[in-house]
Protein backbone atom coordinates (compact mmCIF):
# COMPACT_ATOMS: atom_id res chain seq x y z
CA UNK A 1 0.00 0.00 0.00
CA UNK A 2 2.97 2.38 0.70
CA UNK A 3 4.56 1.98 -2.26
CA UNK A 4 1.43 2.72 -4.47
CA UNK A 5 0.79 6.08 -2.55
CA UNK A 6 4.57 6.95 -2.54
CA UNK A 7 4.22 6.55 -6.84
CA UNK A 8 1.05 8.33 -6.63
CA UNK A 9 2.17 11.24 -5.49
CA UNK A 10 6.02 10.81 -7.53
CA UNK A 11 3.38 10.73 -10.41
CA UNK A 12 1.20 13.78 -9.03
CA UNK A 13 4.54 15.94 -8.87
CA UNK A 14 6.32 14.77 -12.37
CA UNK A 15 2.39 15.86 -13.92
CA UNK A 16 2.54 19.45 -11.92
CA UNK A 17 5.95 19.77 -12.64
CA UNK A 18 5.88 19.24 -16.40
CA UNK A 19 2.60 21.64 -17.11
CA UNK A 20 1.15 18.14 -18.54
CA UNK A 21 -2.86 18.47 -19.00
CA UNK A 22 -5.42 15.83 -19.28
CA UNK A 23 -7.89 18.79 -21.31
CA UNK A 24 -8.39 18.31 -25.26
CA UNK A 25 -7.47 20.51 -27.68
CA UNK A 26 -10.46 20.17 -30.25
CA UNK A 27 -8.23 21.84 -32.76
CA UNK A 28 -5.51 19.89 -32.24
CA UNK A 29 -7.36 16.33 -31.65
CA UNK A 30 -9.12 17.03 -35.76
CA UNK A 31 -6.08 19.15 -37.17
CA UNK A 32 -4.84 15.91 -39.01
CA UNK A 33 -8.36 15.65 -40.77
CA UNK A 34 -8.65 19.40 -40.92
CA UNK A 35 -5.31 19.96 -43.40
CA UNK A 36 -6.96 17.87 -45.90
CA UNK A 37 -10.39 19.44 -46.12
CA UNK A 38 -11.78 22.54 -46.71
CA UNK A 39 -15.25 23.77 -45.68
CA UNK A 40 -18.33 24.39 -47.86
CA UNK A 41 -20.84 26.71 -46.19
CA UNK A 42 -23.40 27.32 -47.32
CA UNK A 43 -23.12 26.20 -50.40
CA UNK A 44 -20.66 23.96 -52.51
CA UNK A 45 -19.18 28.06 -53.91
CA UNK A 46 -16.68 29.26 -51.64
CA UNK A 47 -18.48 31.66 -49.55
CA UNK A 48 -15.77 33.96 -47.17
CA UNK A 49 -17.69 34.81 -44.55
CA UNK A 50 -18.47 30.80 -43.29
CA UNK A 51 -16.24 28.65 -46.24
CA UNK A 52 -12.32 28.03 -45.26
CA UNK A 53 -9.89 26.71 -47.65
CA UNK A 54 -8.00 23.62 -47.89
CA UNK A 55 -6.06 23.32 -43.83
CA UNK A 56 -6.92 26.86 -43.22
CA UNK A 57 -8.81 26.40 -39.87
CA UNK A 58 -6.76 27.56 -36.77
CA UNK A 59 -8.68 29.65 -34.72
CA UNK A 60 -11.75 29.47 -37.09
CA UNK A 61 -15.51 28.45 -35.87
CA UNK A 62 -19.19 29.96 -36.29
CA UNK A 63 -22.26 28.99 -35.59
CA UNK A 64 -22.32 26.62 -38.39
CA UNK A 65 -19.15 24.76 -37.62
CA UNK A 66 -18.16 24.97 -33.94
CA UNK A 67 -16.21 22.50 -30.88
CA UNK A 68 -18.27 21.45 -28.17
CA UNK A 69 -16.72 18.88 -25.65
CA UNK A 70 -13.93 18.29 -27.70
CA UNK A 71 -15.97 17.11 -30.38
CA UNK A 72 -16.68 18.89 -34.04
CA UNK A 73 -20.01 19.60 -34.46
CA UNK A 74 -22.05 21.20 -38.01
CA UNK A 75 -25.12 22.63 -37.87
CA UNK A 76 -27.25 24.29 -41.06
CA UNK A 77 -30.60 24.98 -42.06
CA UNK A 78 -32.44 25.09 -45.24
CA UNK A 79 -33.16 23.02 -48.54
CA UNK A 80 -29.81 21.80 -50.37
CA UNK A 81 -28.29 23.99 -47.79
CA UNK A 82 -24.55 22.40 -45.95
CA UNK A 83 -21.92 22.91 -43.70
CA UNK A 84 -19.53 19.98 -44.53
CA UNK A 85 -15.53 18.98 -45.17
CA UNK A 86 -14.55 18.07 -48.62
CA UNK A 87 -11.97 16.21 -48.51
CA UNK A 88 -8.36 17.05 -51.34
CA UNK A 89 -7.68 13.52 -51.85
CA UNK A 90 -9.33 12.18 -55.03
CA UNK A 91 -9.78 9.03 -56.58
CA UNK A 92 -10.83 6.42 -58.43
CA UNK A 93 -13.74 3.71 -56.85
CA UNK A 94 -11.10 1.36 -59.06
CA UNK A 95 -7.85 2.00 -57.61
CA UNK A 96 -6.20 -0.63 -56.24
CA UNK A 97 -5.38 1.00 -52.93
CA UNK A 98 -8.28 1.44 -50.56
CA UNK A 99 -9.72 4.76 -49.21
CA UNK A 100 -10.94 4.28 -45.84
CA UNK A 101 -12.82 6.92 -43.47
CA UNK A 102 -13.72 6.12 -39.99
CA UNK A 103 -16.25 8.23 -38.10
CA UNK A 104 -17.70 7.90 -34.51
CA UNK A 105 -20.82 10.62 -35.32
CA UNK A 106 -24.58 11.49 -34.25
CA UNK A 107 -26.77 12.64 -36.04
CA UNK A 108 -29.41 15.14 -34.91
CA UNK A 109 -32.20 15.44 -37.22
CA UNK A 110 -34.71 18.62 -37.02
CA UNK A 111 -35.82 17.69 -40.90
CA UNK A 112 -36.77 14.84 -42.87
CA UNK A 113 -33.95 14.45 -44.45
CA UNK A 114 -30.42 15.14 -44.18
CA UNK A 115 -26.76 13.67 -45.17
CA UNK A 116 -23.79 13.03 -43.09
CA UNK A 117 -21.53 11.55 -44.68
CA UNK A 118 -20.44 11.02 -48.38
CA UNK A 119 -18.47 10.13 -51.34
CA UNK A 120 -18.95 12.84 -54.15
CA UNK A 121 -17.75 12.80 -57.86
CA UNK A 122 -16.06 15.59 -58.88
CA UNK A 123 -17.54 18.21 -60.78
CA UNK A 124 -16.22 18.18 -63.85
CA UNK A 125 -17.43 14.57 -64.16
CA UNK A 126 -20.97 13.23 -63.87
CA UNK A 127 -21.03 15.41 -60.60
CA UNK A 128 -23.33 12.73 -58.68
CA UNK A 129 -22.66 11.50 -55.37
CA UNK A 130 -21.64 7.45 -55.17
CA UNK A 131 -22.49 7.43 -51.22
CA UNK A 132 -24.57 9.34 -49.60
CA UNK A 133 -25.56 8.36 -45.82
CA UNK A 134 -28.54 9.77 -44.48
CA UNK A 135 -30.88 10.44 -41.80
CA UNK A 136 -34.21 9.77 -43.47
CA UNK A 137 -37.92 10.05 -42.17
CA UNK A 138 -36.42 8.34 -38.78
CA UNK A 139 -34.44 5.82 -40.45
CA UNK A 140 -30.41 5.83 -41.24
CA UNK A 141 -30.25 4.86 -45.09
CA UNK A 142 -27.80 4.72 -47.30
CA UNK A 143 -28.23 5.34 -51.18
CA UNK A 144 -25.57 4.04 -53.42
CA UNK A 145 -25.05 4.99 -57.49
CA UNK A 146 -22.97 1.77 -58.74
CA UNK A 147 -22.78 3.60 -62.39
CA UNK A 148 -25.82 2.18 -63.95
CA UNK A 149 -28.89 2.26 -61.31
CA UNK A 150 -29.25 3.47 -57.91
CA UNK A 151 -29.22 1.36 -54.65
CA UNK A 152 -30.92 2.08 -51.49
CA UNK A 153 -30.25 0.42 -48.16
CA UNK A 154 -32.00 0.80 -44.78
CA UNK A 155 -29.86 0.51 -41.98
CA UNK A 156 -33.21 0.22 -39.60
CA UNK A 157 -34.43 3.03 -37.04
CA UNK A 158 -32.12 5.91 -35.41
CA UNK A 159 -32.93 5.76 -31.90
CA UNK A 160 -30.43 8.72 -31.35
CA UNK A 161 -26.41 8.64 -29.61
CA UNK A 162 -23.22 8.03 -31.76
CA UNK A 163 -22.99 5.71 -34.62
CA UNK A 164 -19.95 4.10 -35.60
CA UNK A 165 -18.99 3.96 -39.44
CA UNK A 166 -16.18 2.90 -41.88
CA UNK A 167 -16.22 2.81 -45.08
CA UNK A 168 -13.69 1.21 -47.84
CA UNK A 169 -13.57 2.58 -51.09
CA UNK A 170 -11.26 1.00 -53.88
CA UNK A 171 -11.01 -2.14 -55.67
CA UNK A 172 -13.81 -1.48 -57.46
CA UNK A 173 -16.13 -1.96 -54.69
CA UNK A 174 -18.04 0.06 -51.66
CA UNK A 175 -17.79 -1.76 -48.12
CA UNK A 176 -19.47 -0.09 -45.01
CA UNK A 177 -19.40 -1.19 -41.74
CA UNK A 178 -22.20 0.32 -39.16
CA UNK A 179 -20.98 -0.31 -35.40
CA UNK A 180 -18.59 -2.77 -36.71
CA UNK A 181 -21.10 -4.87 -38.65
CA UNK A 182 -20.79 -5.55 -42.06
CA UNK A 183 -23.97 -3.68 -43.26
CA UNK A 184 -23.19 -2.98 -47.37
CA UNK A 185 -21.03 -4.38 -49.77
CA UNK A 186 -21.29 -3.46 -54.19
CA UNK A 187 -19.55 -3.74 -56.65
CA UNK A 188 -18.65 0.55 -58.24
CA UNK A 189 -18.55 1.21 -61.98
CA UNK A 190 -17.98 5.24 -61.59
CA UNK A 191 -15.94 6.23 -64.48
CA UNK A 192 -14.91 9.62 -62.65
CA UNK A 193 -13.13 10.49 -59.78
CA UNK A 194 -14.54 10.95 -56.25
CA UNK A 195 -13.85 12.75 -53.12
CA UNK A 196 -15.78 11.80 -49.26
CA UNK A 197 -17.79 14.44 -47.54
CA UNK A 198 -18.74 14.54 -44.05
CA UNK A 199 -20.95 17.08 -42.30
CA UNK A 200 -24.58 18.12 -43.06
CA UNK A 201 -26.06 18.15 -45.82
CA UNK A 202 -30.14 19.17 -46.46
CA UNK A 203 -31.83 17.75 -48.57
CA UNK A 204 -35.59 18.97 -47.31
CA UNK A 205 -36.64 22.31 -45.15
CA UNK A 206 -35.79 22.31 -41.65
CA UNK A 207 -32.26 21.90 -39.92
CA UNK A 208 -29.37 19.07 -39.20
CA UNK A 209 -26.97 18.86 -36.94
CA UNK A 210 -24.22 16.50 -36.97
CA UNK A 211 -21.57 15.85 -34.11
CA UNK A 212 -18.14 13.87 -34.60
CA UNK A 213 -16.19 12.65 -31.54
CA UNK A 214 -14.06 10.71 -33.94
CA UNK A 215 -12.73 11.33 -37.83
CA UNK A 216 -9.91 9.21 -39.01
CA UNK A 217 -8.43 8.73 -42.87
CA UNK A 218 -5.82 6.70 -44.37
CA UNK A 219 -5.46 9.36 -47.04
Amino acid sequence: MFKKIKFLVIFLFLTACSGASFECNPYEKFKPVLDKAMLQCPTSHFNKSCSRHYGDFEGFYNKYFYYKNCDLIFYMCSNHHRSELRFKDEFYMNDKKEHILKVLVKPIPKTDEFTFLQIHGIYTGLNKPVLRVAVYKGKIKLFVFDGKKYIKKDLGKYEGGFINFKIVAGNGKLIIYKDNRLVFKAFINYPDKCYYKLGVYLQRNGCGKAEFKEIKVNF
